[in-house]
């Protein structure tokens, strides 16, 4: 027995144009029929400069598709795992098990090339609630 039989290999978790997929010393598990990115982010802050919430700019598309969906989701949403049918539509899957879903978010966000931060602040005025954009590239 040599000293490599003793060591628990983390699966390997990528990112191809099949979607997501699993690969370990023995095996190969397709996560997810989509692929997604997170191309930006967005800040708002009240009228105080404090922080209140945070959105992520999300391109994806299915793997057999090739429109490419671009949205914005917010950061519970896109944790909870629960917004690629409602996006991509009913053939947007991801293999079934909790610790799956948590698989296929770590790859998304680390799949991040390059991001857009833009910053909204709100003030609600009289009539409307307005947006200024400042934008910065990270």
């Amino acid at each position: 027995m040599s000293t490599d039989d003793n060591i628990i290999d983390e699966p390997d978790i990528r990112m191809t144009e099949d979607g997501v997929i699993k690969k370990t010393r023995d095996s190969t598990i397709n996560l997810s029929n989509f692929i997604a990115e997170i191309t930006g982010e967005i800040e708002i802050y009240d009228k105080y400069n404090k922080l209140i919430n945070r959105l992520y700019v999300i391109k994806a598309s299915i793997a057999s598709n090739t429109n490419e969906n671009k949205f914005e989701i917010s950061v519970e949403s896109f944790n909870k795992m629960n917004w690629h049918n409602i996006h991509l539509g009913s053939d947007a899957c991801i293999t079934h098990g909790y610790s799956n879903k948590e698989l296929v978010r770590q790859a998304i966000q680390l799949n991040n090339k390059q991001k857009t931060i833009t910053k909204r602040f709100s003030v609600l005025g009289f009539h409307a609630f307005r947006y200024t954009q400042l934008t910065k590239m990270r």
